[in-house]
């Protein structure tokens, strides 16, 4: 009998206080709303970083001059950064023996456009091959993506 009569009387307190009941009751909506957004946000930042690495292969070593830049502060302190230049290139080949192959971009452009009603990218680039030797040539991606990783084929010259 008590378990019952201490239902009808918290239904009551809810029905003399509403305005403190619906307060109550937006409160825990909005903090489920807000840890529902937020594991969704870290779910998904999770898988892009994770895409990103997984695209480069597990025999890829990126150096980059900005890198990734979770805000504004980061994002302007690595533009500050001394570009990289060819005798950086120069520097890794001669500090790194276990590697296969160092190559370097040089330069690169990139368009954005249509093609036959789909998203289509291409670019030109200069790169240093394996060798130290200067090529130049078209970055094909396999399938051109927009706003999302794409892993390119390059086909170049033997000479520029």
């Amino acid at each position: 009998m008590a378990l019952k009569e201490t239902f009808w009387i918290a239904l009551d307190t809810l029905r003399s206080h509403k305005l403190r009941t619906f307060l109550t009751l937006l409160g825990v909506m909005l903090a489920v709303t807000t840890l529902v957004a937020v594991m969704s946000v870290l779910n998904g930042l999770n898988l892009y970083v994770a895409d990103k690495v997984a695209n480069l292969g597990s025999n890829a070593f990126v150096i980059d001059r900005i890198g990734i830049a979770t805000n504004l502060d980061q994002w302007n302190k690595a533009r500050k950064r001394p570009p990289l230049q060819m005798d950086d290139l120069q520097a890794l080949r001669d500090g790194m023996k276990l590697a296969d192959r160092i190559a370097g971009m040089q330069q690169a452009t990139a368009d954005r456009f249509e093609r036959e009603g789909a998203p289509f990218l291409h670019c030109h680039a200069l790169w240093r091959d394996g060798n130290g030797q200067l090529r130049g040539g078209h970055l094909l991606p396999t399938e051109t993506m927009v706003s999302a990783p794409a892993s390119a084929v390059a086909y170049g010259t033997d000479a520029v």
